[in-house]
């Protein structure tokens, strides 16, 4: 597996100026007026590359020879390359010489090597630009040539298909209902720029958009926390930003969830403190504000916390749990509740019974009541116990009481895994214990607490902080971080059978290997975005399953 070279991975080699700039326009090369006794030589102005769909390009080598009188010195800089959210060249050094500072002695050569990691990109054109600079050694004065301007024009080709490219689907017999898998991916547009890649962001469905808001974007160098957020619309493949007026500030490690007609934010950290506030983006008006509260109802700040949507008996309201901030990891929780789309008030959910202070748990509403399983201590260790919470809307402000849930044949203990809710089921699967990623789970049916193993045999490959959706009949999971880096693959669980089809979720057009992505159910599709990658870099694109 690549993995991004960093300039100080690269030692004496760290005399490069290598800048690649995304869609720098293409004829911008040139050179400056002879200065110094040192010349890069005769560099060329453009590099053309053509890569078949689901290839690697052929390696390029580009001679830099000192042709000037004098010693050429090669500048230092630090490495930007990004098309479409993706890293897809690697930078790969070897010299004739092992001198630091990177020095080229007249008529020696320099070969510059770049190896073009293209298996992910969609057919398209992509031009970058190679910014190459020196000089003379002794001076200040800038090398002949230099800044010498390479040009790259990579054309990625579709596949032809072998055989029939008919698509055969796999179809799945539901009670009271007939399912048609298609296994099929397609890529989401990326035409709205840089600005969206991003990491540890929340993604809400609108019932017609996806809305991704806040994470961790790259900033030049550095990895920063956001205050962005966009729209997507599946059915014309469109992004629209989201207004940044009365925005909540940046962060990441919050949560959001969609109520109806608005997107509430909460919670996070923002690399220095941990914003307070509940925050609200109405999608008819395209506006934010920020919601009343009572300062002695409010719960403390935190991130890394669960965030769910909870509508029983005509009341309805968001509720937060667990997480941590300055003061540790927490094991209290709130409920904020809506009344005929009126915010009001937050009530604290009961302490006693709760389970202990954790972050990298999982929660679900299963219409009834609120299951909180698993998770890491304050001590990094993972945990395998859980409990349910009943609210009682009996009383006002209601109140609730927790139970514990129960321990016989549940799962190991784990973090990092995922949850979703079937109607009957709540299903835990992956994740990772102090030995590393798992590739099993769990079936807990809360009405007679009891467990039942998930079928292990052909279970796909172990991993953590990947995502998991419910189709209304299938658990479909995807991505996350396994034992040799971010995956791009997964499968669907059919809870009924207890069954894992592995054939499903193809990797044809599917997104890069990631985790740390976010993906939700749009009732036809699973949607996935962002993300970090193979390189270690966010990502800025993703992809429609259906």
């Amino acid at each position: 597996m690549a993995n991004r070279l960093r300039w100080s991975d690269w030692g004496y080699l760290s005399v490069l100026t290598v800048l690649l700039l995304l869609l720098f326009p293409a004829g911008c090369g040139g050179s400056m007026e002879p200065i110094g006794g040192a010349s890069l030589g005769d560099i060329p102005a453009t590099v053309q590359q053509s890569v078949v769909q689901g290839q690697n390009a052929s390696p390029v080598t580009i001679v830099i020879t000192n042709t000037g009188t004098e010693v050429l010195i090669l500048q230092p800089a630090e490495l930007f390359f990004a098309v479409r959210g993706e890293h897809w060249v690697n930078h790969n050094l070897t010299a004739t010489t092992q001198l630091d500072p990177r020095s080229v002695d007249p008529n020696a050569q320099f070969d510059l090597v770049l190896t073009f990691y293209t298996e992910y990109l969609v057919p398209g054109t992509y031009v970058a630009t190679l910014l190459i600079s020196g000089k003379t050694f002794g001076s200040t004065e800038e090398a002949v040539n230099s800044p010498a301007v390479v040009t790259i024009n990579l054309t990625v080709t579709p596949a032809t298909p072998s055989g029939s490219a008919e698509i055969t689907a796999d179809t799945y017999h539901v009670v009271g209902d007939l399912v048609t898998l298609l296994d099929q991916w397609t890529p989401t547009s990326t035409d709205a720029g840089p600005y969206f890649v991003r990491r540890g962001h929340t993604a809400v469905w609108t019932g017609e958009e996806m809305i991704i808001w806040g994470g961790r974007i790259r900033a030049g160098s550095e990895d920063i926390p956001t205050d962005t957020g966009w729209l997507y619309e599946p059915a014309s493949d469109t992004w629209t930003a989201l207004p940044t007026d009365n925005a909540p500030s940046a962060r990441y490690g919050h949560t959001a969830i969609w109520t109806g007609d608005q997107m509430l934010v909460w919670g996070g950290f923002d690399d220095t403190n941990y914003p307070s506030g509940l925050w609200a983006y109405h999608r008819v008006t395209n506006t934010w504000y920020q919601l009343d509260e009572d300062p002695e109802t409010l719960p403390a700040p935190r991130k890394d916390h669960v965030a769910i949507w909870l509508d029983f008996g005509g009341y309805k309201g968001m509720v937060i749990w667990g997480g941590m901030n300055a003061d540790g990891y927490l094991s209290d929780g709130a409920i904020y509740w809506v009344e005929s789309d009126l915010f009001y008030f937050w009530t604290p959910m009961a302490s006693e019974g709760a389970p202990s202070a954790r972050i990298y748990h999982r929660a679900i509403w299963t219409g009834q009541g609120i299951a909180v399983w698993g998770g890491q201590d304050s001590t990094d260790g993972p945990l395998g116990d859980g409990a349910y919470y009943i609210p009682n809307l009996y009383e006002f402000p209601p109140s609730g009481q927790w139970i514990p849930m129960a321990s016989s044949g549940a799962p190991l203990a784990r973090y990092g895994h995922t949850a979703i809710w079937t109607g009957e089921y709540m299903v835990i699967w992956g994740g990772q214990d102090e030995n590393g990623m798992l590739a099993d789970g769990g079936l807990y049916e809360p009405f007679h607490d009891t467990w039942t193993g998930i079928a292990s045999t052909t279970s796909p490959e172990a991993r953590w902080l990947h995502t998991s959706i419910w189709t209304g009949s299938h658990m479909v999971l995807w991505g996350g971080l396994g034992s040799s880096g971010p995956l791009g693959s997964g499968a669907v669980f059919d809870p009924i059978s207890n069954t894992w089809t592995l054939s499903a979720t193809s990797t044809i057009d599917a997104p890069s290997p990631r985790w740390d992505h976010s993906a939700i159910w749009t009732g036809t599709r699973m949607l996935t975005w962002g993300g970090i990658d193979e390189f270690g870099n966010n990502c800025g694109t993703g992809g429609r399953y259906e």
